[in-house]
């Protein structure tokens, strides 16, 4: 997943009226995709290696991106470009996106969480922060999370 948020009173970009996704914290979510994912865990070497594609750019007026529950119930998603991978041994991302406007998007973020839950750690999170650029200017406030369940262990 990968969601770019920026401020409210900055609610345009590319003619487009952000105000209908604004919240009570004066943020809004300007940009949301979701895709596939592989991540693996090296617990000897302590890294995490990993990529995304696939995505799927989702349409941000038929989501509640801040509602907890039936959060993609009724989402609507268009096919875009791009790829993401894990870097530094996990404790970096990197990747782009065309946006269906078509707009190419460069992201960077760093790692801010990455755990295991469940009995048999079958549930696996990594979440990065960091920015988005378009042309070497920053855009928006970028937050990417991979995350999986029924994860297996192996040699």
């Amino acid at each position: 997943m990968v969601t770019e948020e920026g401020v409210v009173g900055d609610v345009r970009y590319d003619g487009v009226d952000y105000d209908s996704h604004s919240t009570d914290g004066g943020n809004y979510i300007a940009f949301h995709a979701i895709g596939e994912a592989t991540v693996a865990v090296d617990f000897e070497e302590e890294t995490i290696s990993g990529s995304a594609s696939n995505f799927y750019e989702v349409d941000l007026d038929t989501v509640d991106l801040y509602a907890a529950d039936e959060l993609y119930d009724n989402a609507e998603g268009t096919a875009i470009a791009g790829s993401f991978d894990i870097i530094d041994g996990g404790y970096g991302v990197e990747g782009t996106l065309t946006h269906v406007n078509g707009t190419v998007v460069i992201y960077g973020a760093d790692l801010d969480y990455a755990d295991f839950f469940g009995a048999d750690s079958e549930v696996f999170v990594y979440e990065a922060d960091g920015i988005s650029s378009v042309g070497g200017d920053v855009r928006h406030s970028a937050y990417i999370l991979f995350a999986g369940h029924d994860t297996s262990a192996s040699d």
